[in-house]
């Protein structure tokens, strides 16, 4: 048998009600984020132009006259002064900047399968749920509702799906007995490394802060030799490190890699070796003892537009120059921009459908064809949704612009107030027809 589940009509407005509550609290969060995203493009955008103006290219050169200056560096890394400790088994690894390692599990995951039906009579809704059972890696422990075994997929007519790929069930020692401590993946960096010429003392020293800011190289891990560690079985060692640990080692019969034949509670842990040859930063430079180092830079800032001052630093695992660095960090900016925009619409439009909800949901108490009014009262709600966020988020992005660009807030504000006329001129000619439909009816 299914798991039946009915939600009424009162149940169903209660709900729709909530998600008016929920609606109106999104729409100022959705236009808080769109002043900061376009502020915060306006700002780092002129914070980046600054760097580029004050920015000294050094080479690979350390020259206490560049101390406390903005500096560009582009050095050859010394890997043979890093060495990394594996956070998860304690292994050293020299020559290399980066270990990043993840342990998973074979776990029981559940999922579920689901089919509505609107009540003829009544505006209420029937949803009928089904549950299948698989095997798969994680690196986080999964949990399973125990209720469910009961609704497994296949076992009724009615069941929305019939059947499952694998058709056997989790146990209760598989449940409840089995430690998921220790899953997870984790990135473990080299303390510090120099940079500079081979055969000449070394000119500058990143920490291992910087180092996770640098888009570091693979290494493969068949060039660093293979790694015995206590407990895990080698499965592969070419591109990364590959290791295996079953749950209990005097079970009857053997065990794999593959999901469909392995035992619950198997475990499997990857090891990826990241490095670089070349470095290149942006930052400010410091003293350190006989080498030197990097901080951020402070730049930009002012009062019109309203800006804070933005922290920049930059690394890459290349030999680029500065003006290449800034145009990359631009453009990623550019990229964050315009996804946080379209972010910004969608939290818009969901704040409005949920405001419009209501509408869409009480047509359903009309016996027979209430389901289907309330279909087109949902589309119409959609429509309407989608035109209001498209004013609000240009109306929103205009103001913000204002502040920022005056020339685009202008073009914005005439976009927003064209969205805005089609919202008005559709909201009444929706009331219009229901003001005939209503006539026809009497």
């Amino acid at each position: 048998m299914p798991l039946v589940e009915h939600e009424s009509f009162c149940g169903k407005m209660c709900s729709s009600f909530c998600g008016v509550l929920i609606g109106l609290l999104l729409l100022p969060v959705g236009m808080w984020v769109v002043v900061w995203n376009e502020g915060n493009q306006v700002c780092t955008t002129a914070a980046y132009s600054e760097v580029k103006m004050m920015v000294r290219e050094t080479g690979c050169r350390n020259d206490f006259m560049n101390n406390n200056k903005p500096i560009h560096l582009s050095c050859p890394v010394r890997t043979e002064s890093a060495k990394v400790t594996e956070r998860v088994t304690g292994i050293q690894v020299p020559n290399v900047l980066k270990i990043k390692t993840s342990v998973s599990m074979l776990q029981w995951k559940e999922t579920m399968y689901s089919r509505s039906e609107k009540d003829a009579v009544g505006g209420g809704t029937t949803t009928y749920k089904c549950y299948c059972f698989s095997r798969e890696w994680s690196t986080a422990s999964v949990s399973i509702n125990t209720n469910h075994l009961a609704y497994v997929c296949g076992m009724s007519p009615n069941d929305p799906r019939s059947y499952c790929p694998e058709s056997a069930v989790p146990t209760f020692d598989e449940l409840h007995n089995i430690p998921s401590g220790g899953l997870g993946a984790s990135s473990t960096y080299a303390p510090s490394v120099y940079l500079g010429e081979i055969g000449r003392y070394p000119a500058f020293e990143l920490s291992d802060s910087a180092l996770s800011k640098t888009d570091l190289n693979p290494v493969r891990a068949d060039s660093l030799g293979i790694l015995s560690i206590p407990g895990w079985t080698l499965t592969s060692a070419t591109d990364v490190l590959v290791y295996y640990k079953p749950y209990t080692a005097a079970l009857p019969f053997g065990w794999s890699l593959s999901p469909s034949t392995g035992r619950v509670g198997d475990r499997q842990m990857r090891i990826e070796f990241y490095s670089a040859s070349t470095i290149s930063a942006i930052g400010r430079q410091l003293p350190r003892g006989h080498v030197a180092t990097l901080s951020p830079i402070s730049a930009g800032g002012g009062v019109f537009p309203p800006c804070d001052k933005r922290n920049i630093e930059a690394y890459t695992a290349r030999s680029i120059s500065a003006y290449e660095m800034l145009a990359a960090m631009q453009s990623d900016l550019d990229v964050l921009t315009t996804i946080m925009r379209m972010v910004t619409y969608f939290i818009l439009f969901i704040g409005f459908a949920l405001i419009g909800g209501p509408l869409s949901v009480a047509p359903d108490v009309v016996p027979c064809i209430g389901p289907y009014i309330s279909g087109v009262a949902g589309c119409i709600v959609g429509i309407m949704a989608a035109f209001a966020a498209l004013s609000l988020w240009a109306l929103t992005t205009a103001l913000a612009w204002l502040f920022y660009n005056p020339v685009y807030g202008i073009l914005l504000l005439v976009v927003s107030a064209a969205a805005t006329a089609a919202v008005i001129s559709l909201s009444l000619k929706y009331k219009r027809n229901k003001g005939i439909d209503s006539e026809a009816l009497v």
